[in-house]
């Protein structure tokens, strides 16, 4: 390999991937090159012969490591079941080793947690399919991949994938016994919203404990079915929390234990195929169902496509060790927006949103703080609704989606598809800036995949009656969970319209929303 050039955007890598820009860590700083704790650079792509995005990972080619990341690629390509990320590509270029993954724009399955648990049924269902491509990885002599909810990732339409896969090693029991743990610890987090594990793998609260044991999945939260406690009971490794029952020591065997309590069985994959989008899932809701209907342990069907927003992007834990330097390698962990290596305890506030972009850009919001800087705090926002009857009991939601907290958001009614409908041209919220306000974008966190959404700015002194008294400014058609919208030129007003024209799928219908809304001046 020649010397290294420049690395910057527009570096065409191997003929074939334009760099566009830097994955972000959580602080918003451009990814650094080695250090004790990461390797190389993570990097958003397009792909000019296939015409879609992808992450890259550039390496040094002095780098140690370069040699396994590229053995360890090769092998994780070989693996074809769909909850593992998808390696496309890996080789050398001048100066340096590339690998190839798809890039992931859904966020991760620790980001939805933090709104609340999954009801039993997906979180049984995701939990099931993860453990069987861990499986299906073990049979082919790759072991180390230790799951954890930063460490699955979900695409732009909601399938939830594996990132990371590591080698053989010299102990493969060993390592067959840590992974089934470790799915033991997923299905936990799923089922309670809380971690049974490292406090340093998950920024989830910790799972409570009694005298050095873990409560189990049902002490925690009432609800989840006996046979999915026990089943989590006897992967997890604690005798005493065992009482007698036998062992779980493989995924392979808790993949048995746990497929008869799937409520679904679409060749091993919970959501189907990669064009289905998934629900979001409104914790509250869920609470009122469940303060009236008790125990819902059968309510599978019905309840297994319920999921949550997956807001942003993060960055995959990583483990020390020789064996898990390969599972680091291998990945990029299909790293994609999630980002490599991070050994370090959590400092920064939960739900922050990782972007792909420069490090200039404005970061996102967090629930503890909107974003920092140029962030303008509406003086009210309410539900704008020109064509409907205004009975929607959402409408007093409205002021969640500017209230700073992922945790809280403005929903839409349902409707039967997803134009509305075709009762409405749209639905949306009125912002009032308090007085007239340069605007050169607005950062939406949506609910769902597939939302398009219009700003519109008043023209008027007073707020628009309609849409057809404002003037559109900015668009975007079938959105991920996170948009930033911006003007062609910066834009004075006093009143905003966020407009939702299209909706994603959601419970018996469409529905959409804003978890939270930040104006930049």
């Amino acid at each position: 390999m020649g010397s290294a050039p420049a690395v910057a955007p527009g570096l065409l890598v191997a003929d074939r991937y334009r760099l566009e820009a830097l994955v972000l860590d959580r602080s918003g700083r451009a990814m650094p090159g080695r250090s004790a704790s990461r390797v190389g650079q993570l990097w958003r792509a397009h792909d000019e012969v296939l015409a879609r995005p992808v992450a890259v990972l550039l390496i040094e080619n002095d780098d140690p490591m370069a040699p396994s990341v590229i053995a360890g690629a090769r092998a994780a390509a070989g693996l074809t079941n769909p909850a593992l990320a998808k390696v496309y590509d890996a080789g050398e270029s001048p100066g340096m080793a590339f690998v190839v993954t798809e890039f992931f724009e859904g966020g991760s399955l620790e980001q939805q947690l933090m709104t609340g648990p999954l009801d039993p049924a997906p979180a049984i269902d995701l939990v099931a399919g993860i453990t069987e491509a861990v499986a299906a990885a073990h049979r082919a002599g790759l072991y180390g991949m230790t799951p954890s909810p930063g460490r699955v990732l979900f695409t732009a339409s909601g399938v939830p994938r594996l990132a990371g896969v590591a080698l053989a090693d010299e102990s493969p029991e060993g390592s067959e016994r840590t992974d089934t743990i470790a799915l033991a610890h997923l299905l936990y987090a799923a089922l309670t919203g809380r971690w049974p594990g490292d406090p340093r793998i998950c920024e989830l609260p910790p799972a409570p404990s009694v005298d050095g044991h873990l409560r189990t999945p049902r002490q925690v939260r009432g609800g989840v079915p006996r046979e999915v406690d026990v089943a989590v009971v006897r992967a997890m490794g604690d005798d005493l929390l065992r009482r007698g029952l036998p062992d779980i020591a493989t995924p392979s065997a808790f993949a048995a234990a746990l497929a008869p309590l799937r409520s679904t069985v679409d060749d091993g994959h919970p959501y189907g195929a990669d064009t289905a989008e998934i629900p979001i899932v409104d914790p509250r809701s869920r609470r009122r169902r469940r303060s009236g209907n008790g125990n819902r342990s059968g309510n599978g069907n019905r309840n297994r496509n319920r999921n949550r927003n997956r807001s942003g992007n993060r960055w995959l834990p990583a483990s020390t060790g020789a064996r898990l330097a390969l599972a680091v390698g291998v990945a990029v962990l299909g790293v994609a927006v999630a980002g490599l290596f991070w050994t370090g305890p959590r400092i920064y506030p939960h739900f922050v949103t990782h972007s792909v972009t420069t490090p200039t850009d404005e970061p996102t919001p967090t629930d503890s703080t909107a974003a920092a800087g140029a962030a303008l705090v509406p003086a009210h926002v309410s539900e704008f609704d020109p064509y409907g009857d205004h009975t929607d009991p959402h409408v007093a939601e409205a002021p969640n989606a500017a209230d700073g907290k992922l945790s809280t958001a403005w929903h839409t009614q349902t409707f039967v598809s997803a134009r509305l409908g075709n009762t409405k041209p749209g639905v949306g919220l009125l912002v009032d800036l308090g007085k007239p306000r340069q605007i050169t974008a607005v950062q939406l966190h949506l609910l769902g995949s597939g939302t398009s959404v219009v700003l519109l700015e008043g023209t008027d002194a007073g707020p628009p009656a309609t849409d057809k008294q404002a003037q559109v400014v900015a668009s975007a058609d079938d959105a991920g969970t996170t948009v930033t919208l911006r003007p062609a030129d910066p834009t004075t007003a006093q009143y905003w319209v966020v407009w939702l024209t299209k909706l994603p799928a959601a419970d018996n219908g469409f529905r959409g929303g804003i978890a939270e809304m930040t104006f930049e001046s």
